[in-house]
């Protein structure tokens, strides 16, 4: 998987914030040095906190798809 950045930043401005979440830690993994990584991470729900339950997940995901069909 193409895991970047750029990527993550695609992913949060179409909703889907827990993926961007996803990739900048795997992006972080990579290079902890990555400032830009670190700041969108701590800019997004759940970056700074430890990840979600798997409930919690589910829950967001159902929120973040209800917001996308909204926006159609």
């Amino acid at each position: 998987m193409l895991e970047t950045v750029t990527h993550a930043r695609l992913r949060a401005e179409q909703g889907d914030a827990a993926g961007a979440v996803r990739i900048l830690r795997a992006v972080l993994a990579r290079r902890p040095g990555d400032a830009e990584a670190r700041e969108l991470l701590a800019s997004l729900p759940g970056g700074a906190s430890p990840p979600a339950s798997a409930a919690a997940r589910r829950r967001l995901q159902r929120f973040l798809d209800a917001v996308v069909r909204h926006a159609r």
